[in-house]
């Protein structure tokens, strides 16, 4: 799947077969998939509505294994950049996560496309999709917190 029709385009001139959609309005049927890997799409979606769409789209017992960006990644970039413009972009991630916690909202923009992701929201949205954490997969970790989260569900 991928939101940008060139991209899209470009992966189906390599021979990939390539649905245009957005992950918070999946194009599959409700229970239709046994599994799905959803790697880094979460950060930049809305995440409750996107992990809504994954427990919608889940067949019972399928499994969902998910790479989300931790606070980690961002830090990372913002205490030790390698080009200033991974420090501004990790700048805006952390003050949009925060305003998006406090009231619920993005920045507006380009300021707003992009959240980290922490463990307790995140275990919010899967019982609210009908979902169980059913294991994390390790991460490198930036002053201890981590760098990237993955997780196992299944609905």
């Amino acid at each position: 799947m991928e939101v940008d029709p060139e991209a899209a385009r470009a992966c189906q001139r390599i021979g990939h077969a390539v649905v245009i959609a957005r992950a918070e309005n999946l194009p599959f049927r409700s229970s239709s998939c046994p599994g799905i890997l959803c790697k880094v799409v979460i950060p930049y979606t809305d995440e409750q509505l996107a992990i809504a769409e994954i427990g919608r789209v889940l067949a019972p017992g399928g499994v969902a294994v998910l790479y989300l960006h931790g606070i980690g990644y961002s830090l990372r970039y913002l205490l030790r950049p390698d080009i200033w413009k991974r420090s501004v972009y990790a700048a805006k991630t952390i003050l949009n996560t925060v305003v998006y916690r406090l009231v619920r909202r993005r920045l507006p923009g380009r300021l707003g496309d992009t959240l980290f992701q922490s463990e307790a929201r995140l275990r919010r949205c899967y019982r609210s999709a009908g979902l169980t954490l059913e294991s994390t997969i390790p991460s490198r970790r930036f002053v201890g917190r981590p760098v990237f989260i993955g997780h196992v569900v299944r609905k």
